[in-house]
């Protein structure tokens, strides 16, 4: 690997903490808010609909579709996490020299599995959120089934849905950024244009410009 090659991978890698972070913790703002924080209160309209009218239906098969969704990502995270695996395997070189901890001469040495291990890196953590998803999601059916009387109860019931959908998306944008990783295997510029279109994209897609105060209240 080139000294290019380590410049564009740290910015890659700062570019996406710096994303987690930047949505974690920049919640709202005075220009920009999150489009979760929107929706948020958009599904506890839905979901105090659901608890008013006594639809279990609706509510159960909502659910349904959400676990089918996340377990399908999830099943297919794994699959790529799995072929990279026997990648890793099959060629043992790889391998020996990370167990001898010499990270630099692999680095040097095996560019291909660098790539290749920083891609699997981004799909274990869709998955794991993808998996948190799926159990908070499986919890839900529960949950959400309960007769409930109190308001404490009931505001524990919404919070499961936000926590099932902030892992969600959290999964979903591992998965955007991996993309970078792969088309690094083709060329460094592509990998580095690659991560601004992700980042771009990303931004686009969860950030809005704050005009909805009078919905958000």
């Amino acid at each position: 690997m080139t000294n290019y090659d380590y410049l564009v991978l740290a910015f890659f890698v700062f570019q996406y903490l710096g994303y987690q972070l930047i949505y974690l913790w920049v919640y709202d703002s005075e220009w920009f808010t999150t489009r979760e924080k929107v929706l948020f209160h958009y599904r506890e309209r839905w979901f105090r609909g659901v608890i008013k009218d006594n639809n279990l239906i609706l509510a159960i098969q909502t659910i349904r579709n959400l676990e089918m969704v996340t377990t399908f990502l999830g099943s297919i995270t794994m699959l790529m996490v799995g072929w990279i695996v026997s990648l890793f395997i099959n060629t043992p070189e790889w391998l020996t020299t990370l167990s001898k901890g010499d990270y630099q001469l692999f680095f040097d040495t095996h560019p291909l599995a660098v790539k290749l291990l920083v891609t699997l890196i981004l799909w274990l953590v869709a998955f794991f959120n993808f998996i948190i998803s799926l159990r908070i999601t499986f919890n839900m059916n529960y949950v959400l089934a309960s007769p409930v009387t109190e308001e404490e109860d009931l505001s524990f019931q919404f919070d499961q849905i936000q926590r099932q959908i902030r892992y969600f998306f959290i999964g979903i944008r591992a998965i955007y950024f991996s993309i970078a990783p792969l088309m690094w295997l083709i060329d460094t510029n592509l990998f580095l244009f690659t991560s601004l279109m992700a980042t771009v994209l990303s931004f686009r897609s969860d950030f809005m410009r704050n005009r909805h105060n009078s919905i958000i209240g």
